[in-house]
């Protein structure tokens, strides 16, 4: 069999490359996965995590939120659950908390890591009341633009003074790696501290910075009193910093 090669014109030359590399982006765009994310509804919660489902992935506790997302690993869910024991008022108080990471893949569910937490009955400041999720600080992007989903996770617990003596938990997930940050509020500033885990320095600095930004809202908030210049404290990498830090 031969072929016959018939010589184009430089124009048309030029044309069919520029449609066949726009043809191979297209190809490349359809096949990664944009990361993406939605909230459920109540309903989509109750219908998408049945009874059976919920007993197999471990889901103890009431459902209080999740959403479902998209990333060049396939669709995932983020859940939180809390266990309610008591309620004051319209006021409900959790003793234990935990989230949990599922994947969904040929039609099965599989959970991928879960973070479990409670309230103590006595800590350092004072006697914790109920610990709970804090989802004005949750956030969910691609901060470091790998196509991968990176996770930030508040929670904390209120006691005699609320939230001011209260512990706060945050926690960065990302590559299938938890990275937390943890501060004691108190009333008395002597009471308070901040602990980081030393490897959160290895983390991106686009997750670095977009937990700065949560712990500079919750300032601003007044839902947490970080020890004075923390931000210093952290651009040094200090594992541990308090008020007599400086």
């Amino acid at each position: 069999m031969s072929y016959l090669l018939v010589a184009q014109p430089r124009g048309m030359r030029r044309l069919c490359f520029v449609l066949i590399f726009m043809s191979f982006g297209f190809f490349l765009n359809a096949q990664i996965e944009v990361p993406r994310s939605e909230l459920l509804s109540k309903e989509r919660i109750k219908s998408i995590f049945t009874d059976s489902i919920r007993q197999a992935l471990g889901v103890d506790y009431p459902i209080y939120m999740a959403c479902k997302y998209w990333d060049a690993e396939g669709t995932h869910y983020m859940v939180f659950t809390e266990k309610e024991y008591d309620r004051e008022r319209t006021e409900i108080l959790n003793d234990t908390i935990k989230a949990l990471n599922i994947s969904y893949k040929n039609n099965h569910y599989y959970l991928n890591w879960e973070l479990t937490d409670f309230k103590l009955a006595e800590n350092e400041v004072s006697e914790e009341h109920s610990i709970g999720f804090w989802p004005k600080y949750f956030a969910l992007n691609d901060f470091d633009q790998d196509g991968l989903m990176d996770a930030i996770i508040v929670y904390g617990t209120f006691g005699d003074n609320g939230t001011d003596d209260g512990r706060i938990k945050i926690v960065a997930h990302t590559k299938g790696k938890k990275r937390a940050i943890f501060h004691q509020n108190g009333i008395s500033s002597s009471e308070r501290f901040t602990l980081v885990d030393r490897r959160f320095y290895d983390l991106a600095y686009p997750v670095q910075q977009k937990v700065f930004a949560v712990m500079e809202s919750m300032e601003i908030n007044e839902h947490a009193y970080f020890p004075y210049c923390w931000e210093e404290s952290m651009a040094r990498k200090e594992v541990r910093f308090d008020e007599h830090s400086w």
